[in-house]
């Protein structure tokens, strides 16, 4: 649910692995649904190695680095709980393009403590 941006300090000889990725915040999501979606990045990650402490197949992530950017042309995903939009960019819009997102009640985004370790 996020885009990322290459480093523009990056340099063609770098290895593609190592290259940094800045993540972008949808002008629309909540800074609480980003921070939900980290640990779940987090998760992930950690089940991508095996009980041997061995990586598993398939192809690495992204070396993506946390940022304040925002991508204020990005267009709202329609049908999410409440919670998963910014209130002040809710709060500019207009009754009628608040409708037509058609918000689904607010979930819960606490995590387990398992998910946290």
């Amino acid at each position: 649910m996020s885009d990322d941006e290459p480093d523009p300090h990056s340099t063609t000889t770098q290895v593609k692995a190592s290259r940094k990725y800045f993540v972008i915040r949808p002008v629309w999501r909540s800074r609480e649904v980003t921070n939900w979606l980290r640990v779940m990045d987090h998760v992930y990650l950690d089940h991508r190695f095996a009980a041997d402490g061995r990586a598993t197949r398939g192809k690495w992530t992204r070396n993506r680095v946390q940022s304040n950017k925002v991508d204020q042309t990005a267009q709202a995903i329609k049908g999410l709980p409440a919670n998963f939009y910014d209130k002040v960019w809710l709060a500019s819009l207009s009754s009628k393009k608040k409708r037509r997102l058609n918000m689904e009640e607010a979930i819960d985004l606490a995590h387990t403590e398992e998910m946290i370790r």
